[in-house]
């Protein structure tokens, strides 16, 4: 899939690599490689953005969610673009958000021939509660049951698919950097905050300022956005890191009146901040 339709265009192989043009155009895609049977095999995010993690980090972490267009955000247009993409804990495949800030209408999907495509809403079971097959379908959205803590796997935990300290062949950072590991949030609270909540929380660090945008969460109970049209209220905001909590994994999540982490179950799709490795 492509988002928007442009950002991306002529995939190809070749050379036994898999190669692909840019248009200028910000924006996210998924592109992926299949066997003589049409089985998908694996897939890589591609993030098209005007952006330099490195010169533009902050103690060691990006100044923007994975998939975003922009580090801050005056404006719900900037909220949209600042929120990025989201990903359910310990999956490598991400999910977009909606179609402008606090919308819970997905934003739109395209495929190669420019057709449009859509995430598939799945409850977990055993017949599909597994790696492989969330490797062979990259689009559908596994939501939780009661029975397996609502985490996507089917089957047992897996504490090793994101690590703050190796990572692993499901982190969907960038190569040099890794899912963000609960201690590098802990700065981020409410005696680090800068000025007043807009859309998400302003943190002071040793080194500047990043900021945390409110762009809520897909629910562990049906994959649809939440916490992001709230009526007579401000979204409230999460971010995953690689921690684990025996059958849930640590959230940054904040308010207009706290910031904090918590227990979060590993169905939700959140955003992702990364941190450079060492």
């Amino acid at each position: 899939w492509c988002a928007p339709k442009k950002a991306i265009h002529s995939v190809q192989t070749l050379d036994g690599n898999i190669s692909f043009s840019t248009s200028g155009t910000d924006g996210n895609a998924v592109i992926v490689v299949r066997d003589s049977k049409d089985k998908i095999l694996w897939s890589w995010h591609i993030w098209v953005a005007d952006y330099n993690p490195t010169e533009s980090a902050i103690d060691g972490m990006m100044s923007r969610n994975i998939g975003a267009s922009a580090d801050v955000a005056d404006s719900d247009e900037e909220a949209w673009m600042a929120s990025g993409l989201y990903y359910q804990w310990g999956r490598k495949d991400p999910f977009v958000g909606g179609k402008y800030y606090m919308s819970t209408v997905d934003q739109s999907m395209y495929n190669a021939d420019g057709k449009w495509v859509g995430i598939t809403y799945l409850q977990t079971a055993k017949s599909r509660g597994a790696i492989a097959y969330t490797i062979e379908n990259p689009l559908t959205y596994l939501y939780g049951i009661e029975s397996t803590n609502y985490d996507w796997l089917f089957a047992e935990r897996n504490n090793s698919l994101w690590s703050g300290e190796t990572k692993s062949m499901y982190d969907p950072c960038p190569a040099g950097w890794r899912v963000a590991s609960a201690s590098a949030f802990e700065g981020a609270t409410m005696d680090a905050v800068v000025g007043d909540y807009l859309r998400g929380w302003e943190v002071s660090t040793s080194e500047g300022d990043n900021y945390l945008v409110a762009a809520g969460r897909r629910s562990f109970a049906d994959g649809q956005l939440t916490n992001v049209d709230v009526t007579g209220y401000l979204p409230v905001g999460f971010i995953w890191t690689a921690d684990t909590n025996e059958g849930k994994a640590t959230a940054v999540e904040f308010t207009p009146t706290s910031l904090g982490q918590g227990e979060a179950y590993r169905s939700n799709a959140c955003p992702v901040r990364c941190c450079q490795e060492n």
